[in-house]
C-alpha cells in the first residue's frame, strides 16, 4: 500500500499547467488522487513509529510537494507526531531550504509544517531543533523577510491583518489553517512555531529571550484584546504569550504592573464566565457537533494557564496600594489592592465552576492545571485565604491553617537540609575522606596481579574488570529506541568508568588533557598494560554502549573520557580501534551514531546561540565539555585506520545509517562564520578530525567531502578570514594550516581524472593561498619581521598545495604567476624530494625543521666518505642506518643548545680543536728540528726555544684536554644512546662507550701530550701521527697494512720460521765464520734476523765471501727470504693500497657522477637537460640527499598522529629498514622530457588510432547492413506463421526472434545487444524515436537527475532529452520527447552526458559548470528499429546495453512518424 501510494504521489511530476497557467481536467484528477493518498498517509503515519520511519525515508519527497496543494504538510506533521527519535535526525539543510523558500516563493504556512512538528514532544523540548529553527527564522536581516504582522496594533501593516480577519468575524466556526486567508494562516503558523520553540525548561533560556525580542509582549496582548481579532488568532496569540512570556525561566521585569496584562486578565472574567456552559454543551453534544467550538474551549484553557502562570511567577501583592494613585509610567496599571483582589476572586469563582464540573472531556493533565490555577489564586488573595472553599472530587487542598502550618514545617525542613548540604560541601575533611575512598579503591585495583603474573592470587585484575563491566552492561535496556539505566546504577557506573580512566591516568602520570598536549610514547608505553587489560575485558565496547541517546549525560561524558584514554597511542591504538570497529559493525550501533550526531548538533547550537564570544585578557576559551567527543572520533581513525574512517560515513549493517561527515561540515560551516577565539579553538579540533578521516587516503570520505558537502566552501572561508576580535594569530595560523592539509588530503592519491580537483579549483580562491605562501602574508604591523616557524610551515604547505593543483592543471602556472622551475620554489626553509608512493613517483615539498641546523658539516662529510657504496641498494640502506645516528647527534646538540652550552660544546668546535692541536704539534716539532743538537754531549735545545716550546707544549696539552672534554660531552652521549638502541644493557652500553676507539684515541693523545710536557720532548713527535685520523689518504696508507693483517701475519710467521731454519743451520755448520755472534742459537737467530734483512745480499754480506759449502745457503737465503718472501709481503701491502685507492676513486666517481638517491648517471641528466649543469640541478633540487635526511628528521620530529598517507608510508618503510620509497632509477625531471624519438612514436600512434577509427566506422556500417539483411530474411521465412488478425497491444514491447546460431552471429558483430520483445509486420519509412528510461548506473540521485541524452543525426542534427525523475531503484525516467527521423537516415548516435559534471548544487551556484561529462555513446541501427515500429501499435520499446567502460541499459521507444 505504501509503495503504491508513493508511486501515485510521484505522478505529481507529470502535472503541468497549460498556457493559461491552469490545470486541465487530467491534472486536477491526478491532484485530487494525490490528496486522497496523503490523507491515507496521514492516518497511516500518525503515532506509529514503524510507519513513521517509512515516511521519514521519503521526507524529501513530501517536502518537495508542499507547493502542490495535496496536503503534504499534514503528512509531514504525522511523520513526526510523538516520535522524538526522528525529530532529532532531521538534517539541518531542510531548515535553510524551507526558510529560503519562504523568502523566495512567498509566505505559506505549509513551509512551516516541518518546524512546528519537530520542536517538542509534549513538554519535552528538542533543544537542538528549537535553537536551529529560531536562529534560521530570526537571524539578522532574515526575520524582516519571514515575519508577518509582528507589529503593534496601530501599525499600518496591522490594518492588513484586520482586513483579512474582517470577513471571518461573527462566523461561529473552528477554522482550519487551510480555510484561512494564506497570509493570515502563515502568521498564525509562525506564531505556533515560535511558541513551540520556547516549550520546555532545559536549555531554552536563550531561545526564549530571542523570541521575546521579535514580538513585544504589549503588542501581543493588544492583538489578543483587539476587537477585530477572530477566535483562532486569539487562541494562538495566547499560546505564544504563555510559552514565550509567562512560562519562562527568566521573568520579564515590570510585567507584574503592566496595564495591558491586567487588562487581559480582566478580559478573562468574561471568557471564563461562559466556560462552564461551553463545557456542558460539549459534554452533551460531543466534539463533532457543529454547535460545539473546540477553539473556544482551548482559548478558555489557555487563559487558565496564563492566569496560573502569571500569579505564580509575576504577581506581587505588595506593589499595589490601597488607594488609587497616578503612575508616572503610562504603561503601568493604577489598580488598587482591592480591585486586584476583586479580579482574582472573580477568576477563582469562574475557574472553580469549571473545576467542579469535572468534565469528562478534559484530560487529567488539564484538570491538574485547573487545580493548580485555583491553588495559586487562593494564595494570591487575602480574602480567598480567609475562606474555606471546598473543591469537588479531586480537591487536595487541606484546611487553610493546616496548609500554612504544613508549609512552614516543610520550609524549615528544606532550610535545614540545604544548610546541611552546604556544610558538607564546604567541609574539606569530608571531601578529602570521600576522595581518599576513591583513591583507596583504585589503589586496591592497581595492586591486583594480572593473569600473566607468576604469583598466587585468588582475584586477578582482568577478572574483576570483567565483573564490573558486566555489572554495568546488564543494566542497560533499550526502551522506545533509547537506552535506559536505573538512576542508582547510573551513579555507580559513572564512578566505575571514572575509576577505569583514573587507572590509565595514574600509569601515564598525567591526565588525558595533559597527555594531549605534553605526553607521548613514553606515557603510552607506561599505560599499555592497563589499556590492554581494559580493552580485552570489554571496557572499550562498554564506552561505545554508554554513548547513546537516553543515557545520563554525565555518564556519557565519563565514557567519552575513558574512550580517549584507551585510544591514546602514537600512530594509533590499533588493538582498541579494532575492538571498536568490530563492536560497531556487529552490534546495532545506531544509538551510538545517533548520539554522536546529537552531540555535534548540540555543540553547533551552542556556538550559533552565543555567536561571537570576545574573551577578556588572560581568559581562555571554554566550549562545552562535550567537544571532547571530536578528539575521541579523531583517535578512532588515528593512524589512518580505514575501517573506522569508512564507518563515519556509513554503517551498512544498521537500519538507519548516520553520515557524520555531513555533521562535521555543518558544524564547521557555523564556526567559519563566527570569527572569535572560541570558534577558532573549536575549529582546530574539528578540522583535525576531518583531516584524520580522509588521510591515508580514505577515498570514500574524500569524494563525499568534496562532491556532496560544502567543506571546500567552509575551508575557503577560513583561509580568507582575518585576525579579528579576540583571535590569536598563532591559533589562526594553526587552523589555516590544518585547512590547507585538508585540501591536500582531499586530493591525496586521486587520479588525474578525479572530479575532486575540479571541485576544489572551482571554489577555492587560489590567490589567497598564493598570498599565504609568501613571506609577506603574516607580518602584521612590521612587514620586515622574520616569520615564525609556524608561519614558515604554513607557507610550505601552501606551496605544496599550489604545486599539486598546478600539476593537475598546468595552465595555473601562468594564471597565478608561479614559476615552473622547481629551483625557484625550493629555498627559504622549503625543500623538495621525490618519493615512490602508490606505484608512482611524487614530488613532496616540505618545511625543513629547525633541528636540521644542528647537523655539523663534519658529520655530513663523514657520511659521504664512509657510506657503503658497494651497490645502489646497500648505499641507501646504509644511509637509512646512519640517519639514526645523525638524528641522535642533532637531538643531543639541540639539548646542548637549550642548555646554552652549544657555543662551546659542538661538533664544529670539537673539529676545530683537533686541528688546532695538530697544528701546535707540527709547530713544536718544527722548533725541535731547527734547534735540537748535542751541544753538551746530550740532546739539548737553546733556552729561548725551550721556553717557547714549553708554552706551546702546555697549550697543546690544554687543547688536547679540551678536545677530550668536547668529545666526551658532544659525542660520547650519542654513542651511548646508539648502544642502548641496539638493545644492550646500560652497563654494557657504558663499557662499550668507554672503550670506543675514538674515545681511547683522545685519551691516549692527551697522555702523550702530558708525557711531552713532563717527561721528554720526543713524545711530542708521536702526535704527528694524528694526520692519519684527519686525512683519508694517509689513512689509506695505514689501512694498506691493517686491512691485510691476517695475510701479513701469516707471511711474517712463515718468514720467521724460514729465518729460524737458516739460523739453526748457521749455528751448526758455520758458527766459526761469524763467531762470537753465533755462539748460541739465540744469538745466531738474532744475527740472522737482523743482518739478513738489513743487508742487500742477505746474511752473505756479513760473512766472508765463499764459494764453498756456504754458497748454497747464502744463495737460497737471498732468493727465498729477500726475493720471494719479502716481496710477497710487499706485494700484499701494495696490492691492498692499490685496491683501496681504486675503491676510493670509485667512491669519488660515484659521489661526483652518479645521483646518490636514484643512481642515474650524470651524463643522462646533462644530455636530457635544456640548461647547462642539469645533473647539478638534479642533485641540488630533485634528489638532494640531505633533503631526504631532513625529511626523515621531519618524520621523527613530527607526531605520528600528524602523518598524512605518504608520510605514514615512508615512516613505516624506515621502521622496517626498507628503501621502497626511494625513486630508484626514476626522476621526475627525466619523465617530463620528451625525446624526438618519443615525439615520432606518438605521431605514429596517433595515425594508427585514426586509421583504426575509420576502419571501425566502416565495419559498423557493414555489420548494420548484414544485420538488416539477416532480419529481413528471417521475417520473410516466418511470414506464413504470423497472425495479423490478432490485435496488437498498444504499449507492449516488440520482439525480434532469432535462432541460436544467427543470434550468436549478430551478437558477435554488433557493439550493442538488442533485446526486442513481440512481433510486428508493418514497416514505416519515417519513424519517431524517444527514450523511456535508463538503469544500471551507480550514481547518486542528484547525479542521475542531471543526466542528458543527445541523439545525433547525420553528425549535424541533434535532439536533447533530459532526465525527469529517479525512482528508489535508481531507474532514470526521461522527458516524453519524440525525435522525427527521416527515411534516409540509417544510423543515429545516442550519447549520455552527466550534465552536472559530478558537482553539487553548491558548486553550481558558485562557479560555471563547464562542459557536460560524456559517459557513453551507442550507435543505433535504424533498419532494425524500423522493423519494430509497426503502424498498429502506439509505440514499441527497444532495450540496448552499452558495452563501454560505463555499462548501463537504456530503453528506447519507437513509433511510426505522424
Amino acid at each position: 500500500c505504501f509503495e503504491i501510494c508513493m508511486k501515485v504521489i510521484g505522478l505529481l511530476e507529470t502535472v503541468e499547467v497549460d498556457e493559461n497557467d491552469q490545470l486541465d481536467e487530467k491534472a486536477l484528477n491526478t491532484q485530487e488522487i494525490c490528496r486522497l493518498c496523503n490523507g491515507l498517509f496521514y492516518w497511516f503515519f500518525m503515532k506509529n513509529p514503524k510507519n513513521q520511519e517509512l515516511g521519514y525515508g521519503e521526507l524529501e519527497m513530501f517536502l518537495n510537494t508542499l507547493d502542490d496543494d495535496v496536503n503534504s504538510h499534514h503528512v509531514v506533521d504525522a511523520i513526526f507526531c510523538g516520535n522524538e527519535v526522528l525529530m532529532r535526525q532531521v538534517p539541518r539543510k531542510y531548515f535553510v531550504e524551507l526558510v529560503d523558500k519562504i523568502v523566495k516563493n512567498g509566505k505559506s504556512h505549509r513551509y512551516l509544517s516541518l518546524f512546528a512538528a519537530i520542536v517538542n514532544v509534549g513538554n519535552k523540548n528538542i533543544v537542538e531543533n528549537q535553537v536551529e529553527i529560531v536562529m534560521n527564522l530570526t537571524s539578522p536581516g532574515r526575520f524582516q523577510k519571514v515575519a508577518s504582522f509582528f507589529v503593534p496594533v496601530h501599525h499600518v501593516d496591522y490594518s492588513e491583518k484586520r482586513e483579512l480577519m474582517q470577513p471571518l468575524l461573527g462566523i461561529e466556526k473552528d477554522f482550519k489553517m487551510d480555510e484561512l486567508p494564506p497570509l493570515l494562516a502563515y502568521h498564525i503558523s509562525l506564531l505556533k512555531v515560535l511558541s513551540r520553540c520556547t516549550v520546555g525548561r532545559i536549555n531554552v533560556t536563550a531561545v526564549e529571550a530571542k523570541v521575546q525580542s521579535v514580538f513585544a509582549y504589549n503588542d501581543i496582548v493588544d492583538s489578543i484584546l483587539d476587537d477585530g481579532s477572530i477566535l483562532v488568532t486569539k487562541l494562538y496569540m495566547s499560546e505564544f504569550f504563555y510559552n514565550a512570556v509567562i512560562d519562562v525561566e527568566l521573568s520579564i521585569p515590570g510585567l507584574e504592573l503592566s496595564k495591558s496584562v491586567w487588562k487581559l486578565l480582566d478580559s478573562y472574567r468574561e471568557v471564563l464566565a461562559n466556560a462552564k456552559n461551553d463545557l456542558m454543551e460539549a459534554d452533551s453534544l460531543g466534539w463533532a457537533s457543529p454547535l460545539v467550538s473546540s477553539h473556544k474551549i482551548q482559548y478558555m484553557l489557555v487563559s487558565i494557564r496564563i492566569v496560573q502562570g502569571f500569579f505564580t511567577s509575576y504577581f506581587d501583592p505588595t506593589v499595589f496600594k490601597d488607594t488609587q494613585t497616578t503612575s508616572k509610567n503610562k504603561e503601568q496599571t493604577n489598580l488598587t489592592r482591592s480591585q486586584v483582589d476583586e479580579i482574582i476572586q472573580d477568576l477563582f469563582r469562574f475557574i472553580s465552576s469549571v473545576h467542579n464540573l469535572n468534565s469528562p472531556r478534559l484530560s487529567t493533565e488539564v484538570k491538574e492545571n485547573i487545580l493548580n490555577a485555583l491553588e495559586t489564586l487562593k494564595k494570591s488573595s487575602g480574602k480567598l485565604r480567609a475562606e474555606a472553599i471546598k473543591l469537588v472530587d479531586f480537591d487536595i487542598t487541606p484546611p487553610i491553617g493546616a496548609q500554612e502550618k504544613k508549609d512552614d514545617h516543610e520550609d524549615k525542613i528544606i532550610k535545614k537540609l540545604q544548610s546541611f548540604i552546604e556544610e558538607i560541601e564546604s567541609d574539606k575533611t569530608v571531601l578529602q575522606k570521600a576522595e581518599n575512598e576513591n583513591v583507596a579503591f583504585i589503589s586496591l585495583l592497581e595492586k591486583l596481579p594480572f593473569v600473566a603474573d607468576p604469583v598466587d592470587a585468588d582475584v586477578r585484575y582482568e577478572a574483576l574488570i570483567r565483573k564490573l563491566v558486566f555489572h554495568i552492561r546488564e543494566n542497560i535496556k533499550i526502551v522506545d529506541n533509547q537506552k535506559r539505566m536505573d538512576p542508582r546504577v547510573t551513579t555507580t557506573s559513572r564512578w566505575i568508568v571514572r575509576a577505569f580512566r583514573t587507572m590509565i591516568e595514574n600509569r601515564m602520570g598525567m591526565s588525558i588533557y595533559e597527555r594531549d598536549d605534553e605526553g607521548g610514547e613514553k606515557q603510552d608505553l607506561a599505560a599499555a598494560p592497563v589499556v590492554n587489560a581494559l580493552n580485552t575485558c570489554g571496557a572499550t565496547a562498554l564506552c561505545l554502549d554508554l554513548i547513546a541517546d537516553g543515557i545520563d549525560e554525565s555518564l556519557q561524558m565519563e565514557a567519552i573520557k575513558l574512550g580517549v584514554g584507551l585510544l591514546f597511542k602514537e600512530g594509533g591504538a590499533l588493538e582498541v580501534q579494532n575492538i571498536m570497529n568490530t563492536h560497531l559493525r556487529k552490534s546495532n550501533s545506531e544509538l551510538f551514531f545517533k548520539q554522536v550526531r546529537l552531540t555535534i548538533q548540540k555543540l553547533q547550537a551552542w556556538h550559533n546561540w552565543h555567536q561571537i564570544i570576545e574573551l577578556k585578557d588572560g581568559e581562555e576559551p571554554n566550549p562545552p565539555e562535550e567537544i571532547l567527543i571530536l578528539r575521541m572520533l579523531q583517535l578512532m581513525c588515528e593512524g589512518h585506520y580505514l575501517p573506522n574512517q569508512d564507518i563515519m560515513r556509513e554503517q551498512p549493517l544498521n537500519t538507519i545509517s548516520y553520515n557524520l561527515l555531513d555533521d562535521f561540515v555543518s558544524y564547521l560551516n557555523s564556526l567559519s562564520r563566527l570569527p572569535c577565539r572560541t570558534s577558532t579553538c573549536a575549529g582546530i579540533r574539528l578540522t583535525a578530525l576531518i583531516l584524520e578521516v580522509i588521510q591515508g587516503p580514505c577515498e570514500g570520505n574524500q569524494v563525499h567531502f568534496a562532491m556532496n558537502t560544502e567543506l571546500v566552501e567552509a575551508l575557503n572561508r577560513l583561509n580568507r578570514a582575518k585576525v579579528t576580535h579576540d583571535c590569536v594569530e598563532d591559533e589562526e595560523i594553526e587552523l589555516k594550516k590544518t585547512s590547507i592539509d585538508i585540501f591536500q588530503g582531499l586530493v591525496e592519491g586521486q587520479g588525474e581524472k578525479s572530479g575532486v580537483y575540479d571541485r576544489i579549483l572551482s571554489i577555492v580562491h587560489l590567490d589567497i593561498i598564493l598570498l599565504m605562501s609568501k613571506n609577506a602574508s603574516f607580518t602584521g604591523v612590521n612587514e620586515n619581521a622574520e616569520p615564525t616557524e609556524e608561519q614558515l610551515i604554513l607557507q610550505t604547505e601552501c606551496v605544496v598545495l599550489l604545486q599539486t593543483l598546478c600539476n593537475f592543471r598546468p595552465s595555473l602556472y601562468d594564471e597565478l604567476g608561479i614559476s615552473r622551475r622547481v629551483e625557484d620554489i625550493v629555498g627559504s626553509g622549503t625543500a623538495m624530494i621525490e618519493i615512490i608512493w602508490r606505484n608512482d613517483i611524487h614530488r613532496r615539498f616540505f618545511y625543513v625543521p629547525r633541528i636540521c641546523d644542528y647537523l655539523a658539516k663534519s658529520s655530513k662529510d663523514s657520511l659521504v666518505e664512509n657510506v657503503d657504496r658497494s651497490n645502489a641498494e646497500n648505499k641507501l640502506i646504509d644511509f637509512l642506518n646512519r640517519s639514526h645516528d645523525l638524528y641522535r647527534e642533532v637531538k643531543h646538540q639541540q639539548l646542548l643548545t637549550e642548555m646554552n652550552l652549544s657555543r662551546v660544546f659542538s661538533l664544529t668546535n670539537q673539529n676545530r680543536a683537533t686541528w688546532i692541536s695538530f697544528v701546535l704539534a707540527v709547530v713544536l716539532n718544527g722548533f725541535f728540528i731547527s734547534d735540537y743538537s748535542y751541544r753538551t754531549g746530550e740532546p739539548t735545545i737553546s733556552d729561548w726555544v725551550n721556553n717557547v716550546t714549553t708554552y706551546i707544549n702546555a697549550t697543546q696539552t690544554v687543547v688536547a684536554l679540551f678536545t677530550l672534554i668536547l668529545w666526551l660531552v658532544v659525542r660520547t652521549p650519542v654513542i651511548y644512546q646508539s648502544y642502548l638502541a641496539s638493545n644492550v644493557s646500560r652497563l654494557e652500553a657504558v663499557l662499550y662507550t668507554a672503550t670506543d676507539g675514538m674515545t681511547l684515541y683522545y685519551v691516549i693523545y692527551l697522555g702523550i701530550s702530558l708525557l711531552g710536557v713532563f717527561v721528554e720532548n720526543y713524545y711530542v713527535s708521536l702526535l704527528l701521527l694524528d694526520i692519519v685520523v684527519k686525512d683519508a689518504t694517509t689513512r689509506a696508507v695505514l689501512n694498506a697494512v691493517i686491512t691485510p693483517w691476517k695475510a701479513l701475519a701469516m707471511g711474517a710467521l712463515l718468514q720467521a720460521f724460514v729465518i729460524y731454519i737458516y739460523a739453526f743451520y748457521s749455528f751448526y755448520f758455520f758458527r766459526s765464520d761469524i763467531a762470537p755472534l753465533c755462539d748460541t742459537l739465540t744469538l745466531c737467530l738474532k744475527f740472522t734476523l737482523s743482518y739478513g734483512f738489513q743487508n742487500g745480499g742477505g746474511i752473505a754480506d756479513s760473512y766472508e765471501h765463499s764459494t764453498g759449502n756456504r754458497l748454497i745457503m747464502d744463495l737460497t737465503f737471498f732468493c727465498v727470504v729477500l726475493v720471494i718472501l719479502l716481496n710477497v709481503v710487499f706485494g700484499m701491502i701494495i696490492d691492498t693500497f692499490s685496491s683501496l685507492r681504486a675503491e676510493r676513486e670509485r667512491k669519488i666517481l660515484d659521489t661526483n657522477n652518479r645521483c646518490f638517491i636514484c643512481g642515474i648517471d650524470k651524463q643522462i641528466f646533462d644530455r636530457s637537460s635544456d640548461e647547462p649543469d642539469g645533473y647539478k640541478s638534479h642533485i641540488k633540487i630533485d634528489h638532494n640527499m640531505w633533503n631526504y635526511l631532513y625529511f626523515i628528521f621531519l618524520l621523527w620530529e613530527q607526531d605520528k598522529d600528524d602523518d598524512d598517507g605518504m608520510e605514514q608510508y615512508v615512516r613505516r618503510a624506515i621502521a622496517a629498514n626498507e628503501i621502497v620509497f626511494f625513486p630508484a632509477n626514476k626522476a621526475v625531471r627525466l619523465e617530463q622530457i620528451v625525446s624526438p624519438t618519443e615525439l615520432v612514436r606518438r605521431d605514429l600512434m596517433g595515425s594508427v588510432d585514426m586509421m583504426e577509427s575509420n576502419l571501425n566506422s566502416k565495419f559498423d556500417e557493414f555489420q548494420g547492413e548484414i544485420s538488416s539483411m539477416l532480419y529481413q530474411l528471417m521475417q520473410s521465412l516466418k511470414q506464413d506463421t504470423l497472425q495479423p488478425s490478432a490485435p496488437p497491444p498498444t504499449a507492449t514491447e516488440i520482439i525480434l526472434e532469432f535462432n541460436d546460431d544467427v543470434a550468436d552471429d549478430i551478437t558477435a558483430i554488433t557493439d550493442s545487444s538488442y533485446m526486442i520483445a513481440a512481433t510486428s509486420t508493418h514497416i514505416n519509412t519515417n519513424i519517431e524515436l524517444g527514450i523511456v528510461d535508463m538503469k544500471g548506473l551507480t550514481m547518486s540521485v542528484t547525479e542521475l537527475l542531471s543526466l542528458k541524452c543527445k541523439i545525433v543525426v547525420n553528425s549535424m542534427t541533434t535532439f536533447d532529452i533530459n532526465a525527469s525523475k529517479v525512482d528508489k531503484n535508481k531507474v532514470v525516467a526521461f522527458e516524453d520527447t519524440w525525435c522525427t527521423l527521416p527515411s534516409d537516415v540509417s544510423n543515429v548516435e545516442v550519447s549520455v552526458f552527466n550534465n552536472s559534471a559530478m558537482r553539487s548544487k553548491a558548486v553550481q551556484s558558485a562557479s560555471s559548470m563547464g562542459e557536460a561529462k560524456l559517459l557513453s555513446s551507442i550507435v543505433v541501427n535504424l533498419d532494425q528499429i524500423r522493423q519494430a515500429a509497426g503502424t498498429d501499435t502506439e509505440y514499441a520499446t527497444v532495450s540496448m546495453k552499452s558495452d563501454s567502460s560505463t555499462p548501463f541499459l537504456i530503453t528506447l521507444k519507437v513509433r511510426p512518424a505522424k
